[in-house]
């Protein structure tokens, strides 16, 4: 039920790094593939590791209840106008 991300660079975890982690979430939501409820970062290199749950993520980084904040990158994601 933990997504991990590995990130193996000679930097501290950042914002972005947990956005990945959301969009992945919000993938194999969008799919019903897994029940994800936490995400983890992992630096091997450095011995850093954080987890944390997926609700406590979206709710510090958006604001939104996990679903509407899911919904919201998927509909992003199918839009491709957004990209140019």
């Amino acid at each position: 039920d933990t997504l991990y991300e590995v990130k193996a660079g000679d930097r501290e975890f950042r914002g972005d790094d947990v956005k990945q982690l959301l969009i992945y979430c919000s993938l194999a939501n969008l799919q019903k593939l897994f029940n994800i409820v936490k995400v983890g970062l992992i630096n091997p290199r450095n011995g850093n590791y954080s987890i944390i749950s997926v609700s406590d993520a979206v709710e510090i980084s958006t604001g939104n209840s996990v679903q509407d904040a899911f919904t919201e990158i998927t509909n992003y994601l199918d839009s491709p106008d957004d990209f140019r």
